[in-house]
């Protein structure tokens, strides 16, 4: 009698269940800062920071063979920018507020969150220590927030010109991690 082939047992070491819940709570922080930060400086700072996390999650995801997941970061990063970009138009020129929500904010940084889940948990070249670093990205909020808040001129234009700086640090941070710590 001809049996059929099995398929080999997927391995699972004893380090995975470890990286997935580290991973898992790094998520759900990001996720919790990019709320606060919605809540207490307004949409666009929750943009701005989705845009700075998703730049430097498409810069980790371009070190590793994985394009998938790269441009999937990238696009998220090119909506989250023409976003930001009409809500600070709005901002400067007609003192408007941003009208998307943080729901929608929200499910834009929960998709960003599972596109690096998912380059990290199943490709075994990228830099962990690089996608880790990102968790630093939504806390620039926290540093630029006393320049954000406020109904002063300076404040409405280059207070999300210093978040965006601000934030592009640890994304460029986690960028160069990746660079130096390959497949760790």
């Amino acid at each position: 009698m001809h049996s059929k082939p099995r398929a080999a047992p997927i391995q699972v070491g004893v380090t995975a269940p470890i990286k997935l819940a580290v991973m898992w709570g790094g998520a759900a922080i990001v996720l919790w800062q990019i709320c606060v930060a919605t809540a207490r400086c307004g949409a666009l700072a929750g943009t701005i920071l989705i845009l700075a996390t998703a730049v430097g999650a498409a810069g980790v995801a371009a070190l590793a063979p994985f394009i998938g997941a790269t441009l999937l970061c990238a696009s998220v990063a090119a909506v989250a920018g023409a976003t930001a970009l009409w809500a600070y138009g709005a901002r400067v020129l007609a003192r408007a507020p941003m009208t998307i929500g943080a729901t929608t904010l929200l499910g834009a940084a929960g998709g960003l969150v599972a596109t690096v889940l998912l380059l990290v948990l199943f490709t075994a070249s990228v830099s962990t220590a690089g996608a880790a670093l990102l968790i630093a990205v939504p806390f620039a909020g926290l540093v630029a927030e006393p320049l954000l808040v406020g109904g002063g001129i300076g404040r409405r234009v280059f207070g999300p010109v210093l978040l965006t700086v601000v934030a592009a640090v640890p994304a460029a941070a986690a960028i160069g991690l990746a660079y130096l710590t390959p497949g760790q």
